[in-house]
């Protein structure tokens, strides 16, 4: 396949060097060995795939150009747990069983009726941020970090304190040593 375009072929390039999936990367990849003559079957073994595969990307390549080389939606597993949807049931049960998750998973699966592991469960709540400890965290953490400022405002006054009579004390030695 040539390619005669300049403008393509940089954008090409862009797409293998900077590409966001594999996929891409891979397919523009595919697309700037065949302008530079290397034989399909050579391409299919760069890549590990089958010929009929980097047939199919050249194909679409030319009916769509470059839009061909992402990936079409609605591909790949669907997700079990939906923000929309789940998210304020899962909420819901947290906060309710804040020390206590399992408990709180297993009443979300029976109220949402879906089966999943407690690992799906546990990566819903960590990707959407769910923990009903996490505003009493921040509250302790503010607290703390507020009382450790005052201690140590207090501390370093105090250690000026001492500083300043560690230095007057060292003054009145040393006229003492004059006289």
């Amino acid at each position: 396949m040539k390619i005669t375009d300049e403008q393509i072929l940089k954008q090409l390039i862009d797409i293998r060097d900077n590409g966001r999936s594999k996929q891409e990367r891979t397919r523009a990849g595919a697309i700037i060995l065949s302008n530079s003559d290397v034989h399909l079957n050579d391409i299919a073994k760069i890549f590990d795939v089958t010929t009929r595969s980097v047939f199919g990307w050249f194909k679409d390549f030319k009916e769509k150009g470059l839009p061909s080389l992402k990936c079409k939606t609605g591909r790949g597993r669907k997700l079990l747990l939906d923000e929309d949807k789940h998210k304020s049931i899962i909420e819901k049960h947290i906060e309710n069983h804040p020390h206590q998750p399992k408990t709180a998973f297993a009443l979300t699966v029976d109220e949402i009726g879906i089966k999943m592991s407690y690992d799906t469960f546990k990566l819903f709540l960590k990707k959407n941020s769910i923990s009903a400890t996490n505003e009493q965290e921040e509250i302790l953490l503010k607290n703390q970090k507020e009382n450790f400022m005052q201690e140590r405002k207090k501390s370093l006054k105090n250690s000026k304190q001492k500083h300043l009579l560690v230095q007057l004390m060292l003054n009145i030695s040393m006229k003492v040593d004059l006289i």
